[in-house]
């Protein structure tokens, strides 16, 4: 599958993520939780019904409006099933792989400084 122009730099680069629509200015995003890393592809619209942790967010993507916890946001991204999501048409496989390391360096980072 060929890439679109599309390149994904971490949140802790340049602060800019390059989709098909354009520059995203990720440096606006308010500071949220460094073991929750996908929420910087998301934008978080407002405070979901039913409290907890649930947001109205929409794709940087493909431009797709849900609502839920950073679960939910995890699973579009990641293509998990099952978690009542659709997963996000717009990423490819190389960016799913980009995504899932930094989730993953994220859990690590968390479980270590609980066993500290």
């Amino acid at each position: 599958m060929a890439d679109k122009g599309k390149e994904i730099l971490p949140p802790t680069g340049s602060g800019n993520v390059e989709s098909s629509s354009g520059s995203v200015n990720t440096a606006t995003v308010e500071k949220d939780n460094p073991s929750q890393p996908l929420w910087c592809y998301v934008k978080k619209l407002s405070k979901g019904p039913g409290g907890g942790g649930n947001v109205m967010f929409s794709c940087k993507f493909c431009d797709m409006m849900f609502t839920g916890s950073y679960t939910r946001c995890k699973a579009h991204f990641l293509h998990t099933s099952g978690v009542g999501i659709r997963p996000c048409p717009k990423v490819t496989n190389e960016e799913i792989k980009i995504f899932k390391k930094e989730q993953d360096a994220a859990e690590t980072k968390k479980s270590s400084s609980r066993s500290s």
